[in-house]
């Protein structure tokens, strides 16, 4: 009887690496298709791509919006004072002991990020004023608490320095505020410093002024008790009976 002779061939098949397959098998277990992934993601590409350049453009929109900002800085050294300051009290005289220099650095610290000195600023470098005339006292209030807390006071690390920083969106005025912090806490140093002299003088001028009233007292005193007695006092101060 007639019949097909049908002739099987072996099915062809893709080798793949040992090493794919097991990285394959670890995907799979993990529940991570990498191959489903990029099936899904590879049509989309160009979505993708027009996304993050699309986002690339927004954030590079956002930043050139942005004001650009100045800081400007100088140093300064604080050296705490080596000579006693001679001052005057209600009990009398006595010498005020200078200060060591960690409470001499924190007094200025909080000197230099004081309102007083603040304000000082704003006269000194006269940001109040307009075409108008001198700004009134809400003015000086507004402008010294807006730049007491731009300002930043910065200690260097083992010294006896001082970092002072302001930042504003105007390179000039930003140089202008840091420069003109500097000169009025120096200048206000100096006027503390002329105020204790001035002191001093005062209070040694008082000093003097009570010796010699006591000791033109105590003249009078031994004339009329040399007067009264018949003694004659010599230019050496030795004093004889009148025979």
């Amino acid at each position: 009887p007639s019949g097909v002779l049908t002739r099987h061939q072996p099915e062809a098949r893709r080798l793949i690496p040992n090493e794919a397959l097991d990285s394959y098998a670890e995907d799979e277990a993990d529940g991570f298709d990498i191959k489903g992934l990029w099936r899904m993601l590879w049509p989309r590409r160009f979505w993708i791509l027009g996304a993050g350049l699309l986002g690339l453009l927004l954030a590079l929109a956002y930043t050139l919006t942005l004001t650009p900002l100045y800081r400007s800085s100088v140093i300064l050294e604080l050296s705490p004072p080596t000579v006693a300051v001679m001052a005057g009290s209600t009990n009398g005289e006595e010498f005020v002991a200078p200060q060591t220099d960690w409470q001499f650095q924190a007094t200025q610290y909080g000197l230099l990020k004081s309102r007083d000195l603040a304000k000082r600023v704003v006269s000194d470098l006269n940001l109040a004023d307009s075409s108008d005339g001198p700004g009134s006292q809400d003015q000086i209030e507004a402008l010294a608490g807006q730049i007491s807390g731009g300002i930043q006071v910065s200690p260097v690390t083992d010294s006896r320095l001082v970092e002072l920083s302001y930042t504003s969106d105007s390179p000039a005025e930003a140089a202008k505020i840091v420069n003109g912090y500097a000169k009025s806490y120096l200048q206000s140093g100096l006027d503390r410093k002329f105020e204790a002299a001035s002191s001093a003088r005062t209070f040694l001028k008082d000093r003097l002024d009570t010796t010699r009233t006591a000791l033109d007292n105590a003249e009078r005193q031994l004339v009329d008790y040399a007067r009264q007695n018949n003694i004659i006092i010599t230019s050496t101060g030795e004093g004889e009976n009148a025979s």
